[in-house]
């Protein structure tokens, strides 16, 4: 029975980072695509990312949703002007834009608050 229940916590982490990355993804290409300002973009990523403590109900074990949001400070902080690594933060360019009107750390602010 324990391998089932770590299972259904893997499928339903997955299913996390699948909702995560398409709401980053939506947020990088609203300004294009809607025509909306990044500032919308970015409410628009902090509101759906918002959705994400109802989940945590349905994960066995409270390790499963603090190894969803951990990844995420540092994806986050790798995006940022603040990035020792140059290369990754360009490739993560679309993210960093996004925070481009809001503190250049505040999406790894927000990663962090959701971890704890």
């Amino acid at each position: 029975m324990f391998g089932g229940e770590v299972c259904s916590n893997v499928l339903l982490m997955i299913l996390c980072y699948v909702y995560i990355l398409f709401i980053i993804f939506v947020s990088s290409k609203m300004d294009r695509l809607l025509h909306v300002s990044r500032k919308a973009s970015r409410k628009f990523l902090h509101m759906m990312i918002g959705n994400l403590p109802f989940v945590i109900p349905f994960f066995t074990s409270n390790i499963y949703p603090v190894l969803v949001a951990a990844p995420f400070i540092l994806v986050t902080f790798f995006a940022s002007p603040y990035s020792p690594f140059k290369n990754i933060s360009k490739r993560l360019k679309g993210l960093a834009d996004i925070t481009e009107e809001g503190h250049h750390l505040g999406l790894v602010f927000y990663a962090v608050s959701y971890t704890f």
